[in-house]
């Protein structure tokens, strides 16, 4: 699984674009994670087969407590982006 950093995308936002279009899930990272990414490997090697494929992750900022990943489908966020434009 991709683990894309925001400033790689900042630099060059095409690697955003190949990670979205890619089968593969994948994690989109902030550049100030506070966490590990041990960490975040560790969660993302426990995500199901069905997450595998067709996803993303983005991990919250932990504010309220302990940082968390976030899985979304990305059939669903097109259709929600298509809805907002």
């Amino acid at each position: 699984m991709t683990m894309l950093l925001e400033k790689e995308a900042q630099r060059d936002i095409q690697l955003l674009r190949q990670a979205w279009e890619h089968k593969s899930t994948f994690a989109f990272l902030p550049e100030k994670t506070g966490v590990d990414h041990a960490w975040i490997e560790k969660g993302l090697s426990l995500l199901p087969d069905e997450l595998k494929n067709d996803h993303f992750v983005l991990l919250t900022s932990g504010t309220t407590g302990a940082p968390k990943l976030v899985i979304g489908q990305r059939q669903r966020s097109e259709e929600l982006a298509a809805v907002l434009h």
